[in-house]
């Protein structure tokens, strides 16, 4: 049909207020059920209400890598993934990095050449 898009067009606005390129505000609601039940006397909980606890529960032992990773605040270290900075995945940052990789690379192996053993002259 030649009509507008709604679908897209809303998936144009909402990708915009996620960037914070649009302004949205939501007004809390007036009243609060939580509010309106404490009113009237209830504490919102009754005999079921710890159903989800799970007394066997017993969480997973940390590792020390694990450990060390959260504890130097390398959050993505501990999911298995590597730190990347703005306009790393661009083709001339990775020329760049490659680049790099293979000038320390050179360092190491002419470095491990100067402190190997020197025959006497």
């Amino acid at each position: 049909s030649g009509g507008p898009d709604h679908l897209k067009a809303g998936m144009e606005i909402l990708e915009k207020v996620l960037d914070g390129r649009l302004p949205y505000i939501v007004s809390p609601p007036s009243t609060c059920a939580f509010d309106a039940a404490k009113d009237e006397g209830e504490d919102g909980s009754d005999g079921d209400s710890d159903w989800q606890v799970d007394d066997d529960y017993e969480s997973e032992k940390e590792d020390a890598e694990y450990t060390k990773k959260v504890a130097e605040g390398d959050l993505l270290g501990v999911f298995g993934e590597e730190r990347h900075g703005p306009g790393s995945g661009s083709i001339k940052s990775r020329k760049k990095q490659t680049k790099l990789f293979k000038k320390r690379e050179a360092e190491k192996a002419e470095e491990a050449l100067d402190a190997g053993p020197h025959p006497r002259e």
